[in-house]
């Protein structure tokens, strides 16, 4: 049973990635909102997700970090700005190619979130994957505009926090709180876009 809930967990973690959740609200977000979709989203998506996951890679490879999900608080630090930098031209993109407003609310949110999440990191660890579980569970029903989204979304957003605990990645308390401030970030969010 321990090998069945240890494979759970690694699929869980993979599934519920903040590159593979973003992402995923980000293309949803340009398929609804943009006339251009593929082309809004592949920029976005490409500066938001795709150059902070190259990035967690890279530093995993080289070794300047324990993993590629940089487990360890203090070496978090670097990653963050790196991305925040990345981050900020994914939001000069939608402004570039005229998006949506909601694309660039959401762009830039995103970076917010990341600044919020950098400044938490100084003092303590919080898991960005329940973190974007619980945001993408909250927003995704919204932004893709169908009730539909919400069981899978909720299903996802559950299993992420187990997940990572069960993998010992996280305390309850890391998990829990990053959780909770996906689940405010989310309705904030929400309530801008409606």
């Amino acid at each position: 049973m321990k090998f069945s809930r240890s494979a759970l967990a690694s699929v869980i973690t993979e599934v519920g990635s903040p590159f593979v959740l973003i992402g995923a609200l980000l293309a949803v977000a340009a398929a609804r909102y943009e006339a251009h979709p593929w082309l809004l989203a592949s920029g976005v998506i490409f500066f938001i997700v795709v150059v902070p996951l190259v990035l967690s890679w890279w530093l995993a490879f080289s070794r300047r970090t324990t993993d590629r999900y940089i487990v360890r608080r203090e070496q978090r630090h670097g990653f963050y700005v790196a991305s925040a930098a990345s981050f900020l031209v994914g939001v000069a993109f939608t402004w570039f190619a005229d998006g949506s407003w909601q694309l660039r609310l959401i762009a830039t949110y995103a970076l917010g979130i990341l600044l919020v999440v950098a400044g938490i990191n100084l003092k303590m660890k919080i898991s960005v994957h329940a973190l974007a579980a619980a945001f993408t569970a909250v927003c995704l029903p919204v932004i893709a505009g169908h009730p539909g989204w919400i069981a899978p979304a909720v299903v996802v957003a559950l299993g992420v926090p187990w997940a990572r605990v069960y993998a010992q990645r996280h305390s309850v308390l890391e998990a829990a709180s990053g959780f909770g401030l996906g689940l405010l970030a989310g309705s904030v969010l929400c309530g801008l876009l409606v």
